[in-house]
């Protein structure tokens, strides 16, 4: 039932660069960078377990008697990121370059869980009916709940409470790279053929742990009055406006910690930590790549191969015990790719070009726990074997340089992905029994091509006085699927469409762009969508001094919610699924250049 959200997010960025370049043949830069980011959220829920369904038909129906509960979950997220990355160019000739980059980052995701819950016996008061005919996305309309007796929602004398679970995962990331390259007339210096071809290496290593503690009452007998923690200043939960009849009690969480606090011996806890949320991976990546280069007038080719070698070590818990699980694989990919650029006329140029690309595994899905569950036979588990999606594109464009600032680009791309994944359920025997595994694999190839659309004018010239500081930016993309896990065969979160268009504004010191984002439905599952939608964001900014800038940054201005619906060919194909109506978000920077 409703599920409310009490947000507020804090982000800092750091940026500090030193840069040296005695003449136009050397130049070198240190750069370091730090990021913070803090999520503060609060939700707010409340739950019907309900039993006895009659009078049921397609759309609609009733049950005899239900438990509520009422409950908060805190939802903190922390993010550290540093990185600090050297990197040096030297041309010791007109047509050869040299360059090197080394580069260092650590990331860090703290994401404590706490929730506390309190519920009433399961009453005929609290039973309820349904009506799921007037679901609409259009106009975000859910299902009607009516409940029985909706007076008894708000008694807190009815509500025991279940307990309190203080829960704690962490990611913890370090990556570091190196890469070194060497070119000779790669950017088309002169006439004729060039080159250009290097090494980099990646390690990466990446760990997941959970630390978690479940309290109740040290004497159930004693209870704890719900009363004392209802927030006086919110009568109504945020959801009202979709559920009128649901009033339920919401909980202070501030005044629930202070009690906690105050008050431990009244509590027990026992270690509900999650053994099966740690693993650790560690994966090399080392790549050698060289790429041919010619330049004729008005054209232009460059072509390459990349080899890639992969090597991946997991670690990861065994049945949610101590014992471990230890895999390995490595794997090598040769990747080709082109690019001929034909230069039709001082004003327009058409490409072509093949690409071949990996997209590598998600690290859960390498890398994550195996457990068993005996008493129904069934065992889930990672795959180290997992190859990564092999992705073969080619496209073909056309850019239009129409005059100065004004610019129109039109490009078809067709894209063929194999080795895609999904988790699937195979049968195996252990010791006589026949277990229910489910684990991702590799299976067949998917498709997907599209055309996009895209225009340039930054300064209307037409308009005089400040209204020549006007301009826009538009872009339109059309994608058909083929054989993805979609409703239709689209891939999943792929749209049928999606659009933008933004509107410029600079004036002396001042600037700013107004953008409009539609995008279409996108399949999150064979039977599941996110629905298409609307998004307005705003940034502002202005020159102070020529080192200091003030910026703002306005997104959703306009409080435009997201949906997810049905998909698909059944009866309910389109309704709403839940709505996220999560307002706008406001950043304010100051950049300074020395």
């Amino acid at each position: 039932l409703p599920l409310d959200y009490a947000n507020k997010i804090d982000r800092y960025n750091v940026l500090t660069k030193l840069e040296y370049s005695p003449n136009d043949r050397f130049y070198s830069s240190l750069t370091y960078s730090a990021f913070d980011y803090q999520y503060h959220e609060v939700r707010y829920r409340y739950d019907l377990f309900e039993s006895g369904l009659v009078d049921q038909t397609a759309n609609t129906g009733r049950f005899e008697e239900a438990a509520g509960q009422t409950r908060f979950d805190r939802y903190p997220l922390g993010q550290e990121i540093r990185n600090l990355q050297g990197h040096m160019e030297f041309l010791p000739t007109d047509l050869t370059a040299v360059e090197f980059t080394a580069s260092f980052s650590n990331g860090i995701q703290e994401h404590p869980y706490p929730n506390a819950s309190w519920r009433t016996p399961t009453m005929a008061e609290l039973g309820y009916s349904y009506d799921l005919s007037g679901m609409d996305a259009d106009d975000e309309s859910l299902a009607t709940v009516l409940v029985s007796d909706p007076s008894v929602l708000f008694d807190t004398s009815l509500y025991e409470f279940q307990n309190y679970f203080n829960g704690n995962f962490e990611n913890e990331e370090t990556v570091a790279e190196i890469k070194v390259d060497y070119g000779w007339n790669a950017e088309g210096q002169q006439d004729g053929f060039g080159f250009k071809t290097g090494f980099k290496h990646r390690n990466l290593d990446k760990g997941r742990f959970d630390a978690s503690v479940n309290y109740t009452l040290a004497d159930p007998t004693a209870g704890l009055s719900l009363a004392q923690f209802v927030d006086p200043n919110q009568t109504r939960p945020p959801t009202a406006e979709y559920f009128t009849n649901l009033n339920y009690p919401v909980i202070n969480p501030d005044l629930f910690d202070a009690f906690f606090n105050a008050n431990r011996d009244l509590f027990v806890g026992v270690d509900a930590s999650s053994l099966g949320a740690f693993y650790n991976i560690q994966e090399n990546v080392t790549a050698a790549y060289g790429m041919l280069t010619w330049f004729s007038g008005r054209h232009s080719f460059m072509g390459g191969l990349r080899f890639e070698h992969t090597e991946v070590s997991t670690a990861a818990t065994l049945n949610n015990s101590d014992a471990k699980v230890f895999r390995e694989m490595d794997y090598d990919h040769i990747l080709p790719s082109f690019v001929y650029t034909n230069d039709l006329n001082n004003d327009v140029k058409l490409r072509f070009g093949y690409a071949e690309a990996l997209g590598r595994p998600n690290h859960p899905d390498l890398a994550g726990a195996e457990t068993f569950d005996e008493s129904n036979l069934t065992i889930r588990r990672a795959n180290t074997g997992l190859q990564p999606r092999e992705s073969q594109s080619f496209d073909v464009a056309l850019d239009w340089s129409i005059d100065q600032g004004q610019y129109f680009s039109a490009a078809g791309f067709h894209k063929t992905i194999d080795n895609q994944i999904s988790s699937i359920q195979t049968e195996e025997e252990i010791d006589g029994q026949i277990f229910t595994v489910t684990q991702p694999i590799n299976i067949d190839s998917v498709a997907v091509s599209g055309l996009e659309l895209s225009y340039v004018d930054d300064v209307f010239e037409f308009l005089d006085g400040p209204l020549s500081g006007l301009g826009v930016i538009a872009n339109l993309t059309l994608m058909d699927g083929k054989d993805g896990a979609g409703f239709g065969g689209n891939l999943l979160s792929q749209p049928d469409y999606l659009f933008n268009v933004a509107g410029l504004y600079t004036l002396d010191k001042f600037s700013g762009k107004l953008t409009y984002n539609e995008v279409d439905d996108r399949p999150t599952s064979s039977s599941r969508s996110d629905y298409k939608y609307q998004q307005w964001d705003l940034q502002l900014r202005y020159q102070m001094t020529e080192q200091l800038q003030l910026q703002l940054e306005g997104r959703n201005i306009t409080n435009n919610p997201r949906q997810n619906i049905f998909a698909g060919d059944g009866a309910i194909n389109g309704a709403i699924r839940e709505i996220n109506d999560f307002g706008n978000s406001w950043w304010f920077g100051v950049s300074y250049r020395l």
